[in-house]
């Protein structure tokens, strides 16, 4: 199965009504509805788990996560990886290929209009546009025990080798083709290509997108209406971080939710389940977004408005 807005990505599971289970994961979670690409008929249930443990033990890092069905592979990879096994078990007939539906092409079409305005975006990126200084380290977004010393603008030494990015990602995901090497490596918990659409680059010095004011009274904030993201200039799709445990990321929803294990959340109840509380905290207090919680963001911002 595959999304369009998930490029990198397949999913590979068993469902015995393939279709509802689509639906439910086609929400709004996601800006694309999942597709069916191709189908592989087996006489026991959860028989996806044994491909998963083939996958794993040919190329252990083609799993997005260990606890996800999401594979870093091509649709047609993955295909071919199920026609031997259906070849080999003389079951060839049970593997189909889906055909491709005209919302499908209108889909991809308009997610590679919006990839190539985000690559025209980039297409300068260099580590000096994120404030990213030579010997500094990034890591690899798999694995943080991989680290990467940046040692140009656009150069990086891993074990004792110099790289390019795009040539080190390709290394370290096993892959064929050259990736967009910013989307796999990050730099104190964020991933390049969101940092590099966080910061406004001007005259040799970063400005996150806050301003630097005093902080709001307790009993102003009593009296302040419920938090909206849209106050902080947070967005959807946008990524924010459980301060007590930062390898945590949350996604953005909209205004007022956020998606975490794929479900849609407030951020106080989600707060009081990472908090292992029985109280509902106050959700904002304990969430950040470029390095700075929720609360102090909204103090600055309308400190700042009222100045």
């Amino acid at each position: 199965m595959t999304n369009t807005a998930l490029k990198w990505f397949i999913k590979i599971w068993y469902s015995d009504n393939i279709e509802r289970r689509r639906k439910e994961l086609s929400n709004t979670s996601v800006p694309y509805p999942f597709t069916t690409y191709a189908i592989y008929e087996t006489d026991k249930p959860l028989a996806d788990k044994d491909l998963h443990a083939i996958i794993d033990d040919l190329k252990p890092d083609l799993r997005a996560s260990k606890d996800r069905e999401f594979y870093i592979m091509d649709k047609e990879d993955a295909f071919v990886l199920l026609s031997h096994i259906a070849k080999i078990n003389w079951l060839e007939d049970r593997l189909h290929l889906i055909d491709v539906t005209d919302e499908q092409k209108k889909e991809e079409k308009e997610f590679e209009t919006i990839e190539n305005e985000v690559k025209q975006r980039l297409s300068s990126f260099k580590f000096s546009k994120c404030n990213i200084k030579i010997w500094e380290e990034i890591t690899f977004f798999k694995d943080d025990n991989i680290v990467v010393t940046v040692i140009g603008d656009d150069k990086v030494k891993y074990k004792n080798k110099t790289y390019s990015l795009s040539a080190l990602a390709k290394e370290l995901l096993w892959i064929n083709y050259m990736p967009r090497w910013p989307e796999f490596f990050k730099y104190k918990w964020v991933i390049l290509t969101e940092l590099r659409e966080k910061v406004h680059w001007t005259n040799d010095k970063i400005t996150l997108r806050t301003k630097t004011v005093k902080k709001q009274s307790h009993n102003s904030w009593k009296k302040r209406s419920p938090f909206k993201f849209s106050m902080v200039w947070i967005k959807p799709w946008d990524r924010i971080y459980f301060v007590k445990d930062e390898s945590l990321v949350i996604t953005v929803h909209n205004d007022n939710q956020v998606m975490y294990n794929w479900k849609p959340w407030a951020l106080s109840p989600l707060a009081r389940v990472l908090l292992k509380r029985n109280s509902t905290p106050q959700g904002q207090e304990f969430f950040t977004f470029n390095w700075k919680k929720l609360t102090q963001l909204r103090d600055e911002i309308e400190e700042g408005n009222n100045n």
